[in-house]
């Protein structure tokens, strides 16, 4: 089991099928190989190039529209974006209100999405958060 102040290092090899998010991190990278961006907090990757990271001082998306075009959306109030199939999307505000557009899929998991949208989609158990920060090579 992982200690949750481990920090692993890893080859970035996703970047292409998310050229918006490597422009982001590209912006903010420094001679050393790090990113002035911050250690992301959190990262969603989704299909057609979508993506949400957010660190503790920043944050990035490029989403579908439908979501940013929300009377809701501010980037600096969201917590937390889920992306799914078909531009799916579950949104968590920081004051811990939740926002969802499944576009008519996962009907067979809807009752532990529910669950999840209510209890919230996090652990506090120790192991199961690993701290990742993106170095370039």
């Amino acid at each position: 089991m992982l200690a949750t102040n481990e920090i692993h290092h890893r080859k970035v090899s996703f970047l292409p099928d998310y050229p918006g998010l490597a422009e982001v991190l590209a912006k903010y990278r420094l001679e050393d190989g790090g990113t002035s961006f911050g250690c992301p907090r959190y990262v969603s990757l989704g299909v057609n190039g979508h993506y949400f990271i957010r660190s503790n001082s920043n944050s990035a998306w490029d989403l579908p529209r439908d979501i940013i075009e929300q009377p809701w959306w501010q980037g600096d109030k969201i917590k937390a974006v889920w992306l799914g199939m078909n531009d799916a999307w579950v949104v968590q505000l920081k004051n811990g209100a939740t926002r969802k557009d499944l576009k008519g899929q996962y009907s067979n998991s809807g009752h532990l999405l529910r669950e999840k949208i209510q209890t919230g989609f996090g652990t506090k158990r120790p192991g199961q958060r690993i701290k990742v920060c993106i170095v370039f090579a």
